[in-house]
């Protein structure tokens, strides 16, 4: 899928509102902390969306009460791609501007 700037600068208001970034340590601290992305909402075709275009992938993240719809994250945790989402999406960012500028080391 080919990408304009519409669709960065939604992706990148997707990701202001429900997503996250961080170093996340994996097994209890035996490894080094690792930098991921992730984005948690129940409507999963944009998840499927942002999985085609930067890689990475999509999941349920728990079982909810039968009320409830269920809830999906699109993750990405290999360091090439996240860095490649986060220098995407960056211009467009508000709310997380700063944080992600932290983590790419601008």
């Amino acid at each position: 899928m080919s990408m304009d700037d519409k669709d960065i600068a939604y992706f990148a208001g997707f990701f202001d509102g429900e997503g996250s970034c961080g170093l996340y340590y994996q097994n209890g601290r035996k490894y080094p902390p690792r930098l991921e992305a992730r984005i948690t909402n129940t409507y999963v075709p944009v998840l499927e969306e942002l999985k085609t275009c930067f890689g990475g992938n999509v999941y349920c993240r728990k079982k909810t009460p039968l009320r409830h719809k269920p809830v999906y994250a699109w993750a990405i945790v290999n360091k090439e791609g996240v860095r490649k989402f986060l220098n995407t999406i960056y211009p467009y960012l508000r709310e997380k501007k700063d944080k992600v500028g932290f983590y790419l080391g601008l």
